[in-house]
């Protein structure tokens, strides 16, 4: 087959470029879906319940809205013929976010255990 026969077999950039985002969803999905709040965020002793669901989904979109900063203040500095930059930047701020904000929910929050940064990178790690 002759070189331009084989690049009309590739996908239109816009199919790639949504298979990306499709890949890039299911990544942060699945991020947040290991990601284990409540064995940070532990309410101390005097507390009768554990963090509730909506605390956590309000720490999870906390977690998000850093992360998307973390991705628009660096995504320019990304080598623009890697493809797989973008993918790689998303779990870095995701991952750096996620310390980031649960060390900073534990320290400011009177009703839950303080926890240090090597629990948080323990859980964040997965």
């Amino acid at each position: 087959a002759s070189r331009a026969q084989k690049k009309s077999s590739s996908p239109p950039p816009t199919m790639l470029q949504a298979a990306a985002r499709k890949a890039a969803a299911v990544q942060r999905s699945s991020f947040f879906s290991l990601l284990r709040v409540k064995d940070v965020l532990v309410p101390q002793a005097t507390a009768a319940e554990p963090l509730s669901d909506d605390a956590v989904a309000r720490v999870k979109e906390d977690i998000s809205q850093s992360a998307d900063a973390l991705i628009e203040a660096h995504k320019p500095l990304l080598p623009p013929a890697c493809e797989r930059a973008p993918a790689h930047l998303q779990m870095a701020a995701l991952a750096l976010a996620a310390q980031r904000h649960l060390l900073h929910v534990s320290a400011t929050t009177d009703e839950l255990n303080l926890v240090d940064a090597a629990e948080v990178r323990w859980v964040v790690d997965g």
